[in-house]
């Protein structure tokens, strides 16, 4: 259970908001009124940053002018508004009307289509038509919420692990804390490959390595990663530094015994 609560907040990290909270004739009313707006404009008034900030706001549909004016000039627009803000939008459009309807049977999305979705051609089919980008972060929001629901965790720490891989690691401030919580408490316990756990131990090491002061915390984790990963010496060595800079906890003692026995840590 402390697992699966761990995902839940970690989720709001790595994916969009799941949560849709508009009706499908609410979108498609929001979409018209857009629209409408948005005729308006001149083609100079519609690059105002207003303008923009409002149109990018009150996306509500994957159709109409307002929308196709933002899929083609997304680059720009998010040189404007901010990185991810418009990909953040599409995506979750995306998610919405394209693969959320494709994997599940019911609106409450309980009962999936098939026991595994055709995650890659929903993928190539998206890509064509909304860029790569967009409809591989839709991907990714659709898989986090697959497998959560489906209450499997082995296929969500994969996907953190493909989401990191595509949109690359973030350890700017409290990140680094769910970081940290992310590897210890999902994928330390889900994943079996070495290869893989030695490719989390690797992305733990960067960001121990970016702190001022070493974080015993994060220490401890890179060190049950490399253990885990049959780096047995390395790891030791870790956990070592883990006990010497917080010698009270004694978890880390605990858990270097373990090490010295060939005894499971996670």
């Amino acid at each position: 259970m402390k697992t699966l609560k761990a995902i839940k907040i970690l989720m709001g990290l790595f994916c969009l908001l799941l949560t849709q909270r508009s009706f499908a004739q609410q979108s498609v009313s929001a979409a018209d009124s857009l629209d409408r707006y948005f005729l308006k404009l001149s083609e100079t008034e519609r690059f105002k940053k207003e303008n923009l900030k409002e149109i990018s706001m009150r996306l509500a549909s994957l159709e109409g002018p307002a929308f196709q004016f933002v899929l083609e000039n997304q680059a720009e627009i998010e040189q404007v508004l901010g990185k991810n803000t418009v990909k953040n939008k599409i995506s979750g459009l995306i998610l919405k009307e394209k693969i959320q309807p494709q994997i599940w049977k019911d609106t409450a999305r309980k009962i999936p289509v098939n026991a595994v979705p055709a995650w890659e051609t929903m993928r190539k089919q998206l890509q064509k038509k909304y860029g790569r980008s967009n409809a591989d972060m839709a991907v990714l929001s659709a898989k986090f919420e697959f497998f959560d629901k489906q209450k499997d965790s082995k296929n969500l720490a994969l996907a953190f692990m493909e989401n990191i891989d595509r949109n690359g690691l973030d350890t700017s401030g409290l990140n680094k804390v769910f970081f940290n919580n992310l590897m210890f408490q999902v994928m330390l316990p889900n994943l079996e490959s070495p290869a893989l756990l030695l490719k989390c131990a690797n992305w733990m090491r960067l960001v121990i390595d970016s702190n001022p002061v070493m974080s015993p915390d994060q220490i401890d984790t890179y060190a049950n990663l490399l253990y885990k990963a049959k780096h047995v010496k390395d790891a030791m060595i870790w956990e070592k530094k883990a006990m010497d800079l917080a010698p009270d906890v004694a978890a880390f003692r605990e858990t270097y015994e373990k090490m010295a026995k060939g005894i499971r840590t996670w």
